[in-house]
């Protein structure tokens, strides 16, 4: 009996050993996952500000580039007007200039004549279209000075045209050239510009297959274009002139042309979109 209580005893400690023991372990347990999740919780709360710390830089950094790409923007968009009010200025003021000249020219040469005098009125005439051409000399030589650098037009040009410049003063005259027919261009026409303008008069050719352009270039070739000479005055009727661009004194190469009309004076009219890149006569 005593053997007995001695191992119930001894049986009873142990159990109350590995209770304690298991208590302890369990709370070393806790303990151990308690910091680690409090290290976890940190380290997420660090990661978290780091990331939001990141988000606001870039927020920061987003919104600066938009208030320059908005600057710049607004920047390009006053400097475009800008140069296009000078263009316009200056081809209006051009204009005035040429118109002006031309006046003074035609008093000058203006004669009396009796009706009926034919050879008179044939001498007039040729006195009117040498003074015409004088004047379009005159603008292209001033407008060669003001731009040296497309100073280089040859003094002759490459070969003749074959196209005779007839007047019309009316639209059944106009319809007697020959060339007075819708066409579309195949050739560049090679122009130094000589002024830039919002209006034109010309006679129409049906069916045309012209837009509405909003710009009247007045031009001299640099090189034969549809049968006619270098040297001969065109006017080109343009949709964009900011396409070549088109002002006074540029030497620029236009494609996608075709045939518009012509002028009372002889002077042919072709449109297109306005698309040119500038030309370096050789």
């Amino acid at each position: 009996a005593a053997e007995k209580a001695k191992a119930d005893a001894e049986e009873k400690k142990r159990l109350a050993q590995e209770s304690a023991d298991k208590a302890k372990a369990d709370a070393e347990e806790k303990k151990r996952l308690a910091e680690e999740e409090k290290a976890r919780k940190a380290e997420e709360k660090k990661a978290l500000a780091e990331r939001s710390k990141l988000e606001a830089e870039e927020k920061k950094r987003l919104a600066e580039e938009d208030k320059r790409l908005a600057e710049e923007k607004k920047r390009v968009e006053a400097d475009a007007k800008r140069m296009e009010a000078e263009d316009k200025k200056r081809a209006e003021a051009e204009a005035r200039r040429l118109e002006a000249e031309a006046a003074r020219e035609e008093r000058s040469t203006r004669r009396v004549v009796r009706t009926g005098d034919a050879a008179a009125v044939e001498k007039a005439a040729a006195a009117t279209a040498s003074t015409a051409s004088t004047t379009v000399e005159k603008a292209a030589v001033q407008n060669a000075n003001m731009n040296p650098i497309f100073n280089t037009a040859p003094a002759e040009p490459k070969k003749a045209g074959t196209a005779v410049i007839m007047p019309a003063s009316n639209v059944e005259e106009a319809r007697k050239d020959p060339r007075f027919a819708s066409a579309g261009m195949v050739e560049e026409a090679k122009v130094r510009v000589l002024a830039v303008n919002e209006r034109y008069p010309y006679f129409g050719i049906a069916n045309n297959g012209c837009g509405n352009g909003k710009y009247f270039v007045t031009g001299t070739l640099l090189d034969t274009f549809d049968g006619m000479a270098y040297g001969t005055n065109v006017v080109l009727r343009i949709d964009d002139a900011t396409l070549g661009p088109s002002r006074s004194g540029a030497n620029l190469s236009y494609q996608q042309l075709r045939r518009a009309g012509k002028s009372p004076d002889g002077t042919f009219v072709y449109c297109g979109p306005g698309n040119a890149t500038p030309y370096r006569p050789h």
